[in-house]
């Protein structure tokens, strides 16, 4: 395989392939988050076969063991935003960070509050529901 400039089709000596996306978890705080997602698998699974939903419960362990068998060997799958509790340890009945975390945001005003920052809503459909 030769890499070559589009226009010309001289050689490159050097050639960088950036990631297509940038999520980094530590390896001990992702393998501590595969085994909380297998245990949650099992207890969904077991509550909904409980409840007669067999196919439901089949499907969810086939796409999450799917889920975590990418997790295991790239330390990303698509949709890996649905286990950010677990890659980042919360626990269950901790909210989800929002975009509003990010701007050191103190939403009682108090001491820690910065107003000093700007947001440009782009995908407003995706952004917006997060500042409610």
């Amino acid at each position: 395989i030769v890499s070559c400039e589009s226009q010309g089709g001289r050689p490159v000596e050097t050639l960088t392939i950036w990631p297509r996306v940038h999520y980094i978890t530590p390896a001990e705080r992702l393998k501590r988050a595969l085994v909380s997602i297998k245990d949650e698998l099992d207890e969904q699974c077991k509550t909904l076969r409980t409840e007669g939903c067999a196919i439901e419960a089949d499907r969810l362990e086939q796409r999450t063991n799917a889920d975590l068998a990418l997790l295991r060997e790239l330390g990303w799958c698509p949709g890996a935003e649905h286990y950010s509790r677990h890659l980042r340890g919360a626990k269950p009945e901790e909210p989800p960070v929002t975009l509003l975390d990010y701007f050191s945001y103190s939403a009682d005003g108090g001491s820690e509050a910065r107003r000093d920052w700007l947001l440009v809503a782009d995908e407003s459909h995706v952004m917006l529901p997060q500042l409610r």
